[in-house]
């Protein structure tokens, strides 16, 4: 199902500040990468070179999209519960854990992230799309 068959939930944008992100990670980075990332982004980051930048771009997105479903991260939002991989042009995707979809009540949900890095800042915005069940 496409985007523009369904409705609109909402939008979310989240901007990060990746010396914040880089002072976490120098402190605690196994504990920081566990809790932020699902396991499929956990074997990506393991290979990534970029561990702080890859981390900010996840926080950030992964952010945008709890506003856009107006949820925040709590229950059922995890950040462990959203996947975020890329298409073969290198486009961000972001999957869901069925909890999610189940929690509001959606048949689809389909979401459009985009991510942008500077040196000091990643940003992320998302749009929320689903059909009700």
């Amino acid at each position: 199902m496409r985007a523009f068959d369904m409705e609109l939930i909402g939008s979310g944008v989240d901007i990060v500040d990746n010396r914040r992100i880089q002072r976490i990670y120098g402190r605690y980075p196994e504990a920081f990468a566990r809790r932020i990332l699902h396991a499929r982004e956990l074997e990506e980051f393991s290979a990534e070179a970029n561990k702080p930048q890859y981390l900010a771009s996840r926080f950030s997105v992964k952010e945008a999209i709890s506003k856009a479903f107006g949820l925040g991260i709590r229950s059922p939002m995890s950040w462990r519960n959203i996947c975020i991989t890329h298409d073969t042009l290198g486009k961000p995707e972001a999957h869901f854990e069925e909890v999610l979809r189940s929690h509001l009540g959606m048949e689809a949900l389909q979401v459009s992230v985009s991510i942008s890095h500077e040196q000091d800042y990643t940003v992320a915005h998302a749009i929320a799309f689903g059909t009700r069940l």
